[in-house]
């Protein structure tokens, strides 16, 4: 399995909305999203869909690949906002059983008010649930609210934002495919920071496409912080043909 390093010990997995820590041995992954199918066909369903189906065993499959120890799951693990659906409830209990092995991370997003209610699901695991999740010197959380950044973290992952790029052909076709996003040394109140943003990990979630007009546009209230000219790097991926970098693009200053 290739792994596509944008800074040191970070590895996008190519073709995947994943991201490897390497020397630790975690998977991070954002925006999963279960039980948003039974909200779109406003039904009671609790019966696993077969998209959290594919996304879970696509997970698992890489988990065996890359001998993954732990995953940290980066916000939005669920989709309904005011509570815990029939299907949420039955696709937590699926995802504990799927990686009963591993040590097992929730970072909690904007959709996750209720997560803690995963714990009733866990069949006896411990599941870590949290703001923010840091490794070393790189600090992993949502991105939908603010945060301070502690002195010892050069890298942050956010997810959030949904990245995707399209592509243009010369006869009017268009391809939209979902991507990493990356900004290197990016300031934010003096401060250099290499700032990756994965991609949502369901199809289901959709994609805004990237770069965002300026950088106001981004719906992190972090991200809008950044001082400009940011340098982006966009990393689309598809699963049959991998990762089609994009050349470095400039946001410039945020329109008023």
């Amino acid at each position: 399995m290739d792994l596509l390093e944008i800074i040191p010990n970070h590895g996008i997995v190519a073709g995947y909305p994943f991201l490897m820590l390497k020397k630790e041995r975690i998977l991070v992954l954002g925006d999963l999203h279960i039980g948003q199918e039974s909200i779109v066909l406003d039904s009671s369903s609790k019966t696993i869909s077969r998209s959290t189906n594919k996304m879970l065993n696509k997970i698992r499959h890489i988990c065996d690949l890359l001998d993954v120890k732990s995953i940290v799951f980066n916000g939005d693990i669920k989709h309904y906002t005011l509570g815990i659906t029939n299907q949420e409830i039955k696709e937590l209990e699926h995802l504990n059983e799927l990686f009963s092995d591993k040590e097992i991370v929730f970072i909690k997003g904007n959709h996750d008010r209720f997560l803690n209610l995963a714990s009733k699901f866990s069949g006896g695991k411990q599941i870590k649930i949290c703001e923010f999740f840091q490794v070393g010197d790189t600090l992993i959380f949502h991105g939908d609210k603010e945060k301070d950044i502690p002195q010892s973290v050069k890298n942050l992952i956010l997810s959030h934002e949904h990245p995707s790029f399209v592509f243009k052909g010369s006869v009017g076709e268009r391809i939209k495919l979902p991507a990493f996003a990356f900004m290197s040394n990016s300031r934010i109140e003096g401060r250099q920071l290499n700032i990756l943003i994965l991609p949502a990990s369901t199809g289901l979630a959709g994609g805004v496409s990237f770069p965002p007009s300026a950088i106001n546009a981004f719906l992190s209230p972090l991200l809008r912080r950044i001082a400009p000219p940011v340098k982006m790097e966009i990393f689309p991926f598809d699963e049959d043909v991998g990762i089609l970098p994009i050349p470095p693009l400039v946001l410039t200053q945020s329109k008023h």
